[in-house]
């Protein structure tokens, strides 16, 4: 607990999983944090969510980078993630379940980047 409460509003598993991901330079974290932190700065806490920049949201920066994309094993991933993100679009009927679908699949995608050999 104590470390989660010196990290917030980062999730713990977010710098671990960052790690491990062996194709992306290790200096990529501290851009990310601090693009993510800028985001939520002055903002409130959500009400229905805990407010934490998870290894998630990392997943926009790798897909809208042009340069993330020419590798290979990475746009694979991404080629994947568009497909079940065009399913869940289609599929969900209920619009409060799409957003925690999206970031599931989004999590999924980063977390397939750990398993990457370089």
């Amino acid at each position: 607990m104590d470390e989660f409460v010196r990290l917030f509003p980062v999730h713990p598993d977010y710098i671990d999983t960052f790690e491990r991901v062996t194709v992306v330079e290790k200096r990529e974290v501290l851009k990310t944090l601090s693009m993510g932190m800028k985001g939520i700065l002055g903002k409130d806490l959500p009400h229905d969510e805990p407010g934490l920049i998870a290894f998630e949201s990392y997943w926009n920066t790798l897909k809208q980078n042009a340069s993330f994309r020419a590798i290979p094993e990475i746009r694979a991933v991404i080629d994947c993630s568009q497909v079940l993100e065009s399913r869940i679009e289609n599929a969900i009927t209920l619009k409060q379940y799409k957003p925690m679908a999206l970031r599931l699949i989004h999590a999924l995608s980063v977390h397939r980047l750990t398993h990457l050999k370089q």
